[in-house]
């Protein structure tokens, strides 16, 4: 298995997991996500990030907010929201774990 750039340099085991044994978010998930936001501008997303949690809302280059817990994140997003648009909550791989609307 290729390794690949991870946010921030941790001692990796082979498996691409951190020594706690959690896989962490990467740099190029992170631009995916932010790329494929570009082309929507209906949904705010809440990121896993360097032990942190970010928001970023689609179409935006840089991130919302940075926050100590999901919730606190979940909670900056909610405030972001209009009507019609949907908060999209990833998990450490990039992989959309919850929708609110």
């Amino acid at each position: 298995m290729k390794l690949i750039n991870f946010v921030h340099k941790k001692e990796i085991r082979s498996s691409g997991q951190s020594m706690s044994g959690r896989k962490t978010i990467t740099d190029d998930i992170v631009k995916k996500v932010a790329a494929s936001a570009m082309t929507s501008n209906e949904r705010v997303h809440v990121l896993p990030r360097s032990n942190k949690w970010v928001v970023r809302t689609d179409g935006a280059e840089k991130v919302s907010g940075i926050f100590l817990t999901k919730d606190r994140a979940i909670l900056r997003a909610k405030q972001l929201v209009e009507k019609g648009k949907t908060i999209v909550v990833h998990n450490e791989l990039g992989k959309i774990t919850q929708r609110i609307k």
